[in-house]
């Protein structure tokens, strides 16, 4: 999303101040749990990525940090607080963006063949992971490079021991994978990072447990292991 400074005073200025009148007509204040209801939950189903924090967004305008948004607070706010603001609650369309990657291929896609990987090597190197990440899920090389390093903790190491490697250390890796995951992408409708099926963030419903993936046949595994 790219927004320029009359973006900022053409939309966001009136429509904030419009909604905060609104909102007055109605006895009702403007606040972080109102931005929310207003701009939907991170975990809603639409297929567009919120990952803004709505408390950040009202407490950039907020200038007495009462908590509660008024006309005035948005009327003298800068060009600058303003942009800061529509950051924080604007969600955008992966594919519209240079993270489209982190989105298509799913973050169980990614820990299943580094799991894979692990399961049949001793040394896990750079190449081999880099080799495998594009031919196996058709993704590029500079992402294949900062999973990786994010694993290793550097750009410079290209080898390190596949029991070295904890789920901690993966979760750390695929960071940007849970960050932009959205569930029309994934090969499962649970989120990784919560556990939550989507849909349910909210109650107190269980998800059910994912089978482990597992190679299509035979022959794809031992692929694996020949490649390796």
């Amino acid at each position: 999303m790219s927004m320029g400074n009359g973006d900022i005073e053409q939309e966001y200025r009136p429509r904030v101040m419009g909604m905060i009148e609104e909102l007055q007509n109605a006895g009702t204040d403007f606040t972080v749990e109102v931005l929310a209801e207003m701009n939907g939950a991170g975990g809603e189903d639409d297929g567009k990525i919120r990952n803004g924090d709505y408390s950040k967004a009202l407490a950039v305008l907020d200038r007495n940090g009462d908590g509660k948004l008024t006309a005035e607070e948005v009327e003298i706010a800068t060009w600058d607080q303003l942009r800061a603001y529509a950051k924080e609650i604007e969600p955008h369309e992966p594919s519209n963006s240079y993270e489209l990657e982190y989105s298509l291929i799913s973050y169980d896609d990614v820990v299943h063949l580094l799991r894979t990987i692990m399961r049949f090597t001793k040394v896990f190197t750079r190449k081999a992971w880099n080799d495998n990440y594009v031919a196996k899920l058709h993704g590029t090389k500079d992402f294949a490079n900062e999973i990786f390093t994010g694993l290793v903790d550097s750009e410079d190491i290209n080898e390190v021991e596949s029991s070295s490697i904890t789920e901690d250390v993966i979760k750390r890796a695929l960071k940007n994978w849970l960050r932009f995951w959205v569930p029309q992408y994934a090969s499962s409708d649970v989120r990784p990072d919560t556990g939550d099926k989507v849909g349910t963030e909210y109650n107190n419903e269980e998800p059910e447990e994912e089978p482990e993936e597992e190679f299509e046949d035979e022959d794809e595994e031992q692929d694996m292991k020949e490649e390796l």
